[in-house]
């Protein structure tokens, strides 16, 4: 039931716009700063990294996506672990779908996104996700994102991927790229 009240949360519309007018204003020399001790604030919000990945895939301002995405990725480096489990997966599973955006620099913030929560959780804790890297490349759109991603995972885990305890797993599954 957890999980489906994360699938159906929505923001609040005035704290929607108030976070993306602060980072906005993080764009902007003299003022950021000054949004980014608010932004820091926001991390006492429960919900502030649902508003994050909110605006990273469904708003329209390219600008404040990509800020939304980079603040959502250092947000995760330090807080990831506190996090509930039911918003840990609700953010994994929203991440994936930007894979195929139509910016490269959305692409590249989310592969950046993704290394990091499989840097924080390691990798054998993300169930299926060099699967689904490896399933995104039967989809145009998707398979520049998937393989970029694919690429920053294999070399941030390249040891854990060699000799780790889940070894035949990681060959087995790379055995799809290189049959």
């Amino acid at each position: 039931k957890k999980t489906l009240a994360m699938e159906e949360w929505t923001p609040n519309q005035q704290g929607l716009e108030q976070l993306c007018q602060i980072l906005q204003m993080s764009l902007d020399g003299s003022k950021a700063s000054q949004a980014y001790e608010q932004l820091e604030e926001f991390n006492s919000i429960d919900d502030y990294n649902n508003y994050l990945i909110f605006i990273l895939t469904r708003y329209d301002d390219h600008d404040t996506r990509i800020a939304a995405g980079i603040q959502l990725k250092n947000n995760l480096k330090k807080f990831y672990t506190n996090l509930q489990p039911q918003v840990q997966e609700y953010i994994k599973n929203q991440i994936l779908q930007l894979l195929g955006d139509p910016s490269q620099n959305i692409r590249n913030t989310v592969g950046s996104i993704i290394t990091s929560i499989a840097q924080t959780e390691g990798i054998d804790s993300w169930a299926n996700l060099l699967d689904n890297l490896i399933d995104m490349f039967e989809y145009e759109n998707m398979v520049e994102g998937a393989i970029s991603t694919l690429s920053k995972v294999c070399e941030d885990h390249a040891i854990t991927m060699c000799d780790g305890k889940e070894k035949k797993l990681y060959i087995d599954t790379l055995k799809r790229l290189i049959p």
